[in-house]
């Protein structure tokens, strides 16, 4: 399966895998705005046991966008949800099984690329910004993230 899950066909197929654990990253509209005045631009999904992540966009410009309720009652069936920031996390979904994976650690600064700074300095007064991020650049930012962290999921999953 491809990384980017466009269109119902393939959303239906990224559902029919049966996930029900795994890293989720919200990719907002815009990473300065504070999430009460955001909105969703994609979701980064990383299944636990799968070698790499997916996005789902919910508002990009180079995509064919899915359905944000749908996505959301899919992600509500999940068993268990790690995220970088529940508290941020819970801004944009109140779902109630996530684990916050960088509780009790320094905050993670999460990267950009230079496209996303440079757009960012080209359009600073733009709330949508990360439409006109390339969606690649969107998923090479959600899979350093992972890799970053995924050693923090590891040790919530594993008991001590």
């Amino acid at each position: 399966m491809f990384w980017l899950i466009e269109g119902k066909d393939k959303f239906k197929e990224f559902k029919n895998r049966g996930f029900s654990e795994g890293f989720i990253e919200i990719i907002s509209n815009n990473h300065f705005q504070h999430p009460v005045e955001n909105s969703i631009c994609a979701f980064y999904v990383h299944p636990i046991r799968e070698t790499k992540g997916y996005i789902l966009p919910i508002n990009h410009s180079e995509c064919i966008n899915l359905e944000e309720n749908e996505v959301i009652e899919e992600l509500n069936n999940w068993e268990k949800i790690y995220v970088r920031d529940k508290k941020e996390f819970l801004h944009y979904l109140p779902l109630k099984q996530l684990f916050d994976i960088t509780l009790n650690h320094p905050p993670y600064i999460q990267p950009l690329t230079q496209a996303h700074n440079f757009i960012y300095r080209n359009h600073p007064s733009r709330v949508d910004t990360n439409a006109i991020v390339p969606i690649t650049k969107h998923y090479e930012v959600c899979e350093q993230v992972y890799e970053d962290l995924e050693h923090r999921i590891e040790r919530l999953r594993t008991p001590h």
